[in-house]
C-alpha cells in the first residue's frame, strides 16, 4: 500500500512540475517579436467572414463607396471597437491608426466581400531585416489558399514587411506594409 501511494505521489509530483515549466516555456515564446508578428499575419491574411467590411459599407452615406477617400473610416460607428477587438493586442496604438488611414487593414476584407472570395493562411515566413532590443524589422511570405465564389481554389502567396516595436516588455506591430494592391488583386482576380 505504501509503494502505491508513494508511486501516486511521484505521479502528481511530476504533473505539476511538468505544468509548470509548460506554463513557463509557453510564457516565454508567447512573447516573442516573432510569435507575435505571425499571429498578426495570421489573423490580417485569414479572411474568412467580412465583418469590418461590412461595418464600413452600412455606414457608409449612398453615394460614396467603402473605399472612397473622403469617408473617414475611424469615425464609422463601431469600427474603432472591431478594430480593437482584432488587433489591439497586436498592434500599436500609432500602428494601427496608420494602418486604418492607409487603408490596409479594411483594404483585404472590403476586396473578398466584393468578390465573395475567401483566404486561408497556409504557413507564414519571417526573415529578420534588421534587429534592436527595442526593434525588429522583417520580410514576411504567407502562403495562402483562396477560394472563390465559384468554389475555384488556388494557393498564392503574399508578403511585405513587418516592423515589430517592444511596449511595455510587450512586442507588437508598429508599421505593416504588405506588397502594394497584392491581396485587393488576388481575391478579386486570383493568383498570378
Amino acid at each position: 500500500m505504501k509503494d502505491r501511494k508513494r508511486r501516486v505521489l511521484i505521479f502528481l509530483i511530476g504533473f505539476v512540475v511538468g505544468m509548470i515549466l509548460n506554463f513557463l516555456i509557453s510564457s516565454l515564446t508567447k512573447n516573442t517579436p516573432e510569435a507575435t508578428a505571425n499571429e498578426f499575419l495570421m489573423e490580417y491574411y485569414t479572411i474568412t467572414n467580412y465583418d469590418l467590411a461590412g461595418l464600413l459599407e452600412n455606414s457608409v452615406p449612398a453615394n460614396t463607396s467603402a473605399n472612397d477617400d473622403s469617408l473617414i473610416i475611424a469615425e464609422v460607428a463601431g469600427f474603432e471597437e472591431a478594430l480593437q477587438n482584432k488587433y489591439g493586442a497586436l498592434m500599436t496604438e500609432g500602428g494601427l491608426k496608420k494602418a486604418v488611414a492607409n487603408r490596409i487593414i479594411p483594404a483585404g476584407e472590403l476586396a473578398a466581400k466584393k468578390s465573395g472570395s475567401k483566404l486561408y493562411v497556409i504557413d507564414t515566413k519571417l526573415t529578420e531585416i534588421e534587429i534592436s532590443d527595442e526593434h525588429r524589422i522583417y520580410k514576411y511570405n504567407v502562403t495562402a489558399m483562396v477560394s472563390h465564389e465559384d468554389e475555384i481554389r488556388e494557393n498564392t502567396s503574399l508578403d511585405g514587411h513587418l516592423y515589430m516595436k517592444k511596449v511595455d516588455e510587450n512586442w507588437k506591430v508598429d508599421r505593416f506594409n504588405p506588397s502594394k494592391g497584392q491581396l485587393t488583386r488576388i481575391l478579386e482576380i486570383g493568383a498570378p
